[in-house]
């Protein structure tokens, strides 16, 4: 209703430019319901039966040339004149929403035939126009250019030209301009003067035109056998239209189905491709932790080359502990049996007076025999670990045994880890050597340490002696000198 307004408020705009008054007749006709806009937007601009002078379709004509709102213009029976028709034409020339004009009733002839005729040539929006009761066909002239105009016209579907005194020489120029119109569909002569020349150049278009369906001819003094002619022509013109309306749905239904194929081809390749990706980025991540299990593998294979060269060198350092307990355990009895001798001397020659020597003597051969049972008892140990370390050596001997195949290429290098570990042995033979001779020395310094210490215990056991004779000549002294007290204390009683 705002563009309805609008419209109106232009109106009276150009009405007030040009000095012209208001036609109240249009005015109202703007205010009727039909003139609001419809479901897409769009009016409908119903003049009909109302009185519009020349003045006012110019204005009228001038809006219409760039009016964007109606749809329908209804000027019927409204009795224009020639030049009010001619600015009404003329402003729809370049028009482009308008798809149904309406001009029944205006006596349209001559000069406004012509402008009808330009109007066809340049609209590209009319679909649907309506000439009955007119003079359309009255002059040749005017009417050969109209027909000029709907040959050349591209949007026109339906023309009403019933009761325009169409001759036949009005109906072959329709046939004419119909073999070059490929739009039109709908067509109604009734009430002409078409006759049976006009009906079989009407016969003769249908040959060349394949678009008009429809064909209204009664009234026309044309023979029953030929209007039926040209309706079955427009019959099959209907069917044809039919047929390829039929087949362009079929045609667009099959391109959507085959874009609809080719989407999913497309898609399945995609997918395919993508699954080829995948796979190929899963044979890379596989590749990549085969070789990453390979070199786990050979750190493995490293690391029990290292635990077995550990557990030969811990063997060796074994072995030499072992003999090194077996020459201490023999030293410690060579040693013990000297002590025991010493010791049966000792207590042999002071074993009346040294009872406490020979308690320490005592203790210090229990010490001694704890120290030769964890001596043993190492030894055993050692002993046992020993027959472990065997036993793990034959395992690993079995592994190294299976593994043989896989280190073949690595014999170069065990080649040479034998030389060293050759070396290493030597050099640990080497010190086993001198950690030998270290143990004797240190054993002869602690037996001479143990002699030193007897002898300070003998030493020490002869000054406690002398000082246990030293308090008991005191107290004998001291029993004396009880005893005379006592004689002289029992002689005084008796005296």
């Amino acid at each position: 209703m705002a563009m309805v307004s609008e419209f109106v408020r232009e109106y009276k705009c150009v009405c007030t430019e040009r000095g012209v008054e208001f036609n109240d007749n249009l005015l109202q006709a703007l205010q009727r319901p039909c003139s609001s806009p419809g479901v897409n937007g769009k009016a409908i601009l119903n003049l009909r039966t109302n009185s519009l002078d020349e003045q006012t379709c110019s204005i009228l004509g001038k809006m219409l040339s760039v009016d964007r709102l109606f749809e329908k213009i209804d000027l019927s029976d409204c009795a224009l004149s020639l030049p009010a028709m001619s600015h009404i034409l003329c402003g729809l020339n370049t028009n482009t929403v308008c798809t149904q004009l309406n001009l029944k009733g205006n006596n349209v002839r001559g000069q406004a035939v012509e402008c009808l005729a330009r109007m066809l040539c340049q609209n590209k929006a009319i679909e649907c126009l309506v000439l009955e009761w007119n003079n359309v066909g009255m002059l040749d002239d005017p009417f050969m250019m109209f027909c000029e105009g709907l040959g050349n016209n591209t949007s026109l579907i339906q023309l009403d030209l019933r009761n325009n005194q169409i001759s036949h020489h009005g109906a072959a120029e329709i046939a004419n301009a119909l073999k070059r119109n490929t739009t039109l569909r709908k067509l109604d002569l009734r009430w002409n003067n078409i006759g049976l020349v006009g009906g079989k150049a009407l016969i003769e278009a249908f040959k060349l035109n394949r678009t008009l369906d429809k064909i209204e001819l009664n009234g026309n003094d044309m023979p029953d056998e030929l209007k039926k002619s040209i309706e079955n022509a427009a019959r099959n013109n209907e069917e044809i239209h039919k047929l390829s309306t039929e087949y362009k749905s079929r045609t667009q239904t099959l391109a959507g189905e085959l874009n609809r194929v080719k989407k999913t081809c497309a898609d399945q390749c995609d997918d395919l491709l993508s699954r080829l990706e995948e796979k190929d980025e899963r044979l890379k991540k596989t590749n990549r932790f085969a070789t990453q299990k390979v070199e786990h593998f050979q750190e493995l294979l490293d690391e029990r080359k290292s635990a077995f060269n550990s557990l030969t060198s811990k063997l060796t350092r074994v072995e030499s502990e072992m003999v090194l307990a077996e020459q201490k355990a023999k030293d410690f009895e060579i040693l013990l049996g000297k002590e025991r001798a010493d010791k049966e001397a000792i207590s042999a020659s002071y074993r009346a007076k040294l009872q406490e020597a020979k308690q320490l003597h005592t203790s210090l051969e229990s010490k001694l025999s704890a120290e030769l049972a964890d001596i043993t008892e190492k030894h055993n140990d050692c002993m046992i670990e020993v027959i472990e370390l065997r036993k793990t050596s034959c395992n690993q001997n079995k592994q190294i045994n299976e593994l043989k195949e896989e280190i073949a290429s690595l014999q170069a290098d065990s080649r040479a880890a034998a030389s060293t570990h050759q070396e290493r042995v030597k050099k640990e033979q080497l010190k086993h050597s001198q950690a030998i001779r270290e143990l004797n020395l240190q054993k002869e310094k602690e037996v001479e340490q143990v002699l030193n210490d007897q002898s300070l215990i003998e030493a020490s056991l002869r000054k406690h002696i002398a000082k246990v004779e030293e308090q008991k000549r005191d107290a004998e002294e001291e029993i004396s000198k009880l005893k005379a007290l006592l004689i002289t204390e029992r002689i005084k009683a008796y005296s």
